[in-house]
């Protein structure tokens, strides 16, 4: 009997995302299906452009951050899986900053103050 011929391991490999291209991007109107938006280049500072997204590019838990003023980050690259797999991916994240409210925006000029103060500026 021949013994079973042993397959090469295949290298481990670690799930990785390398970028080519990124924008931040401003939520302009919100529809039922599609949001448009104006992005800038990360690169190229100052060249904007007016884009249009299906909402079913924004997980479920981020639906309720998408609306008009909202930033967000758009990147276009390669995710490589473990198994060796590469695909082109687009990946959309919303900013999660907690809103300024007036009482926070007080108290942050108070401290302000009392730093300039003591520092004599």
């Amino acid at each position: 009997m021949v013994p079973p011929k042993k397959l090469p391991e295949r290298s481990r490999i670690q799930p990785s995302f390398v970028a080519l291209q990124k924008w931040e991007g401003r939520v302009l109107e919100v529809g039922d299906s599609t949001f448009s938006a104006v992005v800038e280049d990360s690169v190229r500072r100052g060249v904007e452009e007016e884009v249009e997204f299906d909402l079913e590019e924004i997980g479920p838990d981020d639906r309720n951050l998408l609306k008009p003023g909202a930033i967000f980050y758009w990147t276009i690259g390669y995710r490589t899986e473990p198994s060796g797999e590469r695909s082109r991916s687009s990946v959309l994240v919303l900013r999660r900053l907690p809103a300024w409210n007036e009482e926070g925006l007080q108290r942050a000029r108070r401290l302000a103050e009392e730093l300039r103060k003591r520092f004599d500026w």
